[in-house]
């Protein structure tokens, strides 16, 4: 079986039946299929993933939202293309700091971002 790191953080794709995991110290996202209990990785990459914390599933957009704690952003991935870049949604490494409101994302200034909620409707 593949050790996991350090989860931090989790989310469920109930239709595929996979939890997503990110593994804070292997700079890492695994994937764990709940009907096979098999573990895969789905990316590691420390240019993308540095310290990932939270996690959250976008089914309307097919994207994982990714905070990375170390990193000081959140990133979006495809969870459907294998091809499709990761993009940088918000934060501005590696400067850790507080501002940005009102401005574009990826130009904001994060610290450490640990948690996120995304509003779907809105």
């Amino acid at each position: 079986s593949t050790p996991i790191n350090f989860p931090t953080g989790l989310a469920l794709d109930e239709e595929k039946n996979l939890l997503y995991i990110a593994e804070h110290r292997n700079f890492a996202i695994r994937t764990l299929n709940l009907t096979s209990h098999f573990i895969s990785e789905f990316l590691n990459d420390p240019d993308i993933l540095n310290g990932p914390q939270a996690l959250i599933l976008s089914k309307t957009w097919n994207v994982l939202f990714v905070s990375n704690n170390w990193q000081h952003t959140i990133f979006l991935i495809s969870i459907n293309e294998t091809n499709f870049p990761a993009k940088r949604v918000a934060g501005t490494p590696p400067i850790p700091s507080f501002s940005g409101d009102r401005g574009f994302g990826i130009f904001a200034h994060l610290n450490g971002p640990t948690e996120m909620v995304l509003d779907e409707e809105n």
